[in-house]
């Protein structure tokens, strides 16, 4: 191939600079349209030789749709999605297809519940595409927490209307806005909106938060163990470092969390999200916890500290208690530890007047 030329056209994705960029499997298709040629000949006799992968050979010489059943991986933050980017690179000139995928995040997402292994689409969305002569697949329908379309406030679809086939990310006859099995169009405006739980659309505002914060970024700076560390601030920080009743708040297993909190495993994306709901805190701002000082007791609930609330007023362990909202920076006011003591604010302060005027310093 020509070094001045290039083998493929250096097509821009559609919003590349927006939450609603282009994933990379969508591109694909739309590079085999515009050349005129189908997807699969797109891979299998162009991408295929520059790949050199068994698994992708193996279709160009004996058919098979092995590859196809996970092409989805195409969109994610692995191995097969840097092959397809890298080559496409190469053979289109266009260098900044990695941000098609999840190629940036790989340091702190895991993969499990990460992708959906089949298609899904917003109806409303492929009718007003088509209108502005622009159809194509945004990477945010990929997420498998994507469930709600956050423009038109409607669930995904994820079945063909007309065949009730579920599709795969790509097929040999894969084109932008139809079906593979029956090549219906999917577009559609008749749509119920009743079945939307709020939940189910804070998850789905997240994870565009997450394509958006992220594109401030070349590489994502954060790893496994600084997500470990959030969450050490957070237990030491807000729940007394009883890790314990921060998985029970959090609603995940007391083992799950700790592989989290130990750096072990990557949170689940679902369980950095609930966090965030939780604590109603941006995922930047989960990322900055050490640095959010003003973060209410209060309002998440926290744990009354276990052995204090008694009615015979053990000062030692009420001033352990102090002392610990006062090491770790806790915002609280006089009138909820008296709550949670069971112990009348004017006698904690006669009791232990230079710790509650450190509490009330930090609490305002």
């Amino acid at each position: 191939m020509d070094s001045n030329r290039s083998y493929l056209y250096n097509i821009d994705p559609i919003n590349n600079d927006s939450e609603y960029i282009e994933s990379l499997s969508g591109y694909l298709i739309r590079l085999a349209s515009i050349h005129n040629i189908s997807t699969g000949n797109l891979i299998n006799k162009v991408i295929n030789p520059y790949i050199e992968k068994r698994y992708i050979s193996n279709i160009a010489s004996k058919g098979g749709d092995g590859f196809y059943k996970s092409s989805y991986c195409i969109n994610g933050k692995g191995e097969l999605a840097k092959d397809f980017f890298n080559v496409l690179e190469f053979l289109s000139g266009n260098t900044n297809l990695q941000d098609l995928t999840l190629w940036k995040f790989k340091s702190i997402l895991s993969n499990r519940g990460l992708l959906r292994e089949k298609k899904a689409w917003c109806p409303v969305c492929l009718v007003e595409m088509r209108e502005e002569n622009k159809v194509y697949e945004p990477l945010l329908w990929k997420f498998s927490l994507y469930e709600i379309c956050i423009k038109h406030k409607i669930i995904l679809e994820d079945q063909c209307w007309k065949c009730n086939n579920k599709l795969d990310e790509l097929t040999r006859e894969s084109n932008l806005g139809y079906c593979s099995k029956c090549k219906k169009w999917l577009g559609h405006k008749s749509i119920e909106t009743n079945d939307i739980e709020e939940y189910q659309e804070k998850i789905s505002q997240l994870v565009s938060d997450l394509l958006k914060w992220g594109m401030q970024f070349d590489v994502i700076p954060y790893k496994k163990e600084d997500i470990s560390d959030c969450l050490n601030t957070l237990v030491a920080k807000y729940f007394f470092s009883n890790i314990n009743k921060a998985a029970n708040y959090f609603g995940v297993s007391k083992s799950t969390f700790y592989g989290w909190y130990s750096g072990k495993n990557i949170p689940t994306l679902k369980g950095v999200f609930n966090i965030c709901i939780k604590l109603n805190i941006s995922l930047d701002q989960f990322f900055q916890i050490d640095k959010e000082p003003k973060l209410s007791v209060e309002s998440v609930e926290l744990v009354k500290k276990d052995k204090v609330i008694k009615r015979n007023y053990d000062h030692e362990k009420i001033k352990e208690y102090l002392d610990d909202i006062i090491l770790n920076n806790v915002t609280i006011s006089i009138s909820a530890i008296s709550r949670q003591i069971g112990c009348d604010r004017r006698l904690l302060s006669l009791a232990f007047p230079s710790e509650i005027q450190k509490v009330k310093s930090i609490y305002l």
